[in-house]
């Protein structure tokens, strides 16, 4: 019997921010400073081969420490981002996320709908798991673009999950190949 190497995926959202309307720009909050910093307790004891992220700083420094201390660089990939709501703010962004889990095809002008994200998601997921295959990866992203991967592999996740989501936010993924094997909410 061969035994498939097992690659295991930890999927960090990024912990709290201080708003800012720059959605690539927007920093960690004094809170998320510190629970960018409990990262590394967390993931003392876990070796991670290779360390990628969002292009956004937010999802960056989340994971840096981390990064640090295994000696890895971050790479970032621009397909890992947050999903593009529109051009500026909206007024409610509840009740537009909401109508988004409703009809996963709803999106306003210039923006994204969860299916596109989903798609992005899962196809950048998969690019990541055929170059990196038996390895530990940390991949640090954001919580729209987190729950479209869980949602793929587990339709019962949508949005109440994605409301309970906290920040940070950690998940294990293992994969055999490209083929999902499970998942599980790693409590911070």
């Amino acid at each position: 019997m061969t035994v498939q190497p097992l690659t295991t995926i930890y999927f960090v959202r990024h912990a709290k921010v201080s708003y800012i309307p720059d959605e690539q720009l927007r920093p960690l909050s004094e809170e998320g400073m510190r629970q960018a910093e409990a990262m590394k307790t967390l993931f003392s004891n876990i070796a991670i081969d290779h360390v990628i992220s969002s292009p956004y700083q937010r999802a960056i420094d989340t994971i840096s420490g981390v990064a640090a201390m295994n000696g890895l660089p971050i790479k970032t990939k621009n397909n890992l981002r947050e999903r593009q709501i529109t051009d500026g703010p909206i007024k409610d962004f509840e009740s537009f996320t909401e109508r988004q889990w409703q009809d996963r095809d709803y999106k306003l002008q210039n923006g994204e709908s969860l299916n596109e994200v989903q798609k992005r998601a899962t196809q950048a997921v998969e690019d990541i798991l055929k170059s990196h295959q038996d390895k530990t990866i940390m991949i640090g992203t954001h919580g729209t673009f987190l729950s479209a991967i869980l949602n793929y592999y587990d339709s019962t996740f949508g949005y109440e999950q994605w409301q309970k989501m906290r920040m940070p936010a950690v998940y294990k993924m293992v994969f055999s190949n490209t083929t999902f094997i499970s998942y599980e909410a790693v409590t911070i």
